[in-house]
């Protein structure tokens, strides 16, 4: 037997893989496909290098296939995703393909409940079901429903499963269930609202054991289902994610649901709030426990842990380099006092000692051996904040340090931290971790005597600020930069300490409260000396700004 697979690399999709591989058979294959080559840790699972831009590359594996699952589309929400090229496009060729197979028995789709929504003349007394007239009204929703509709038409044999909220491990961040949990930790009274609107889940295990039962079950074959096994209402979701945070019990303030006036106008209301009030988002159908064989769902009282533990709002480390000492040291501590889970990164670890529990890493960021390490104890937790603090600089003329110290200075302060952020991007997005880069005042201006430090600092500072515009939908990227520190630095690059320098304790608390700040993230300057020099280097020319502060630096250093 031959299966083929998109999605599987997904949250559903990987599930899915888990539960085919306790029941293939040793000579059977799967044909998963990928956006670029992997190796399986059972041989009988096999990459297909490709995407749904090009589908068509997939021809041989699909026409040899008796079992094609299709997971894989944009099941994000918004009004400026490519829906076709993502969902309807690449369903279109897989079934004109899969009408020249001689070996295809069923094609699978996930599609949503949100290819039916609610009708307006919908009163919502009731959920869902195979017989309610589909009326969808986000672009994601309609995309699905005209894949459904090509399929049905097709003339290939299929089976349509329309899941309602898919939970458990691995789900996205922005995700329903896994954004009620972040929402309670960031609102806590918000678990004191006893919203009445219902919705309908299913627990992703489940959802992928009634795929894999598709295999070798006519009594599916043609037929479409809703992936349901339990309905609660949001203030039973919310309650029940605060008693898991919090170890007690709350009480909660019943909320009426309005339902005469909301069921006649929920069409005009946000999909948000009318599921609030609302039994909006319920299906029903008794047929898809029954025909998948799902004869013990697990629900979401037995399983929330399995979210919340993964949830980095919740759990999330914060990764701190340059963790030894100065300011990284400072915002450990802090951290630790307010019993943050760490992960401690620098070349040097002999003050991290008191750090135990903590996941500490002797790492030079300038090795990439190092960086790879970092990454992978990292990807096994979750991300709540990075925070690219580790720095370091030579005093003296360019032509006068040697050249290790420019490429020392150049590697850990510009590509170490460049390559490290960018070696953690799939993890940095897929958990909304906040992103610190520590820069410094001098990024804004060249200082002769130290200019490839300062260059290296202005380098961080325009990436920093460019990131931030490049992941706003995803993440906050804080561009903090001090003026003048106390920390080792000062000995380390041979510049004299003076009276005026900020102490690393007061940096890390403005750093702690920027972060913590619910707004958006800030660009800073730290210091009342750097924020005005930060203001005249706006007004005088470059090449006079560099005379004076080669000057100052020269004496006062």
């Amino acid at each position: 037997m031959k299966l083929f697979v998109t999605g599987g690399t997904g949250f559903l999709g990987s599930h899915l893989l888990n539960e085919l591989k306790a029941n293939l058979g040793p000579t059977d294959v799967v044909y998963v496909l990928c956006r670029s080559p992997r190796t399986f840790d059972d041989s009988r699972f096999q990459a297909v290098v490709g995407d749904f831009k090009g589908i068509a590359s997939a021809r041989t594996e699909l026409l040899a296939s008796d079992y094609v699952f299709h997971i894989g589309g944009e099941a994000r929400f918004g009004n400026d995703l490519d829906y076709q090229g993502s969902n309807i496009q690449p369903t279109r060729e897989m079934l004109d393909i899969l009408k020249g197979s001689s070996t295809l028995k069923n094609f699978i789709f996930t599609s949503t409940i949100g290819a039916f929504d609610r009708e307006p003349s919908d009163r919502i007394k009731d959920g869902i079901s195979i017989h309610s007239r589909p009326n969808p009204t986000s672009k994601y929703g309609k995309s699905k429903l005209e894949c459904e509709q090509m399929i049905t038409s097709s003339g290939l044999p299929f089976t349509i499963v329309r899941p309602t909220w898919i939970w458990g491990k691995g789900m996205r961040l922005d995700s329903h269930v896994n954004a009620f949990v972040s929402l309670v930790i960031k609102l806590p009274l918000m678990a004191r609202l006893g919203f009445p609107g219902k919705v309908s889940l299913i627990y992703v295990e489940d959802m992928a054991r009634a795929l894999a039962n598709c295999i070798n079950n006519a009594s599916v074959v043609n037929r479409c289902y809703f992936g349901v096994t339990e309905n609660a209402s949001i203030g039973t979701i919310l309650n029940m994610i605060s008693r898991r945070l919090s170890g007690r019990e709350i009480s909660q303030i019943p909320i009426p649901s309005f339902h005469f006036l909301l069921s006649r106008i929920h069409k005009k209301l946000p999909l948000a709030l009318a599921n609030l009030f609302l039994n909006y988002l319920t299906a029903q159908d008794e047929a898809f426990a029954k025909d998948f064989g799902i004869n013990a769902p697990v629900v979401l009282s037995n399983a929330l842990d399995s979210v919340i533990e993964n949830n980095p709002n919740a759990h999330g480390v914060y990764l701190i380099t340059g963790a030894n000492s100065g300011i990284g040291l400072a915002v450990a501590k802090s951290l630790r006092k307010q019993k943050k889970p760490l992960v401690l990164v620098d070349r040097n670890i002999d003050r991290l000692a008191p750090f135990v529990g903590d996941t500490v890493i002797e790492a030079d960021l300038s090795d990439a051996a190092a960086r790879t390490k970092i990454v992978k104890i990292v990807s096994q937790m979750p991300l709540r904040c990075l925070m690219n603090i580790a720095g370091v600089g030579f005093r003296g003329g360019f032509f006068d340090v040697e050249a290790e110290s420019v490429s020392k200075t150049v590697d850990v302060n510009a590509t170490g931290t460049l390559l490290l952020t960018h070696s953690l991007r799939k993890k940095l997005v897929a958990d909304h971790s906040d992103i610190v880069n520590i820069a410094s005042s001098v990024a804004y201006y060249p200082l002769p005597g130290m200019a490839v430090y300062a260059a290296s600092k202005a380098f961080i500072a325009s990436w920093s600020e460019a990131l931030a515009v490049e992941l706003k939908r995803t993440n906050r990227v804080f561009t903090i930069s001090p003026g003048g520190t106390k920390t080792n630095f000062q000995t380390s690059a041979g510049v004299k300490a003076t009276g005026d320098l900020l102490s690393p304790d007061a940096v890390s608390a403005r750093i702690l409260k920027t972060v913590a700040g619910k707004g958006k993230p800030k660009t800073a300057v730290y210091g009342t000396k750097a924020n005005v020099l930060f203001v005249m280097v706006r007004i005088l020319p470059q090449r006079v700004i560099a005379k004076i502060m080669g000057r100052l630096f020269s004496e006062a250093r």
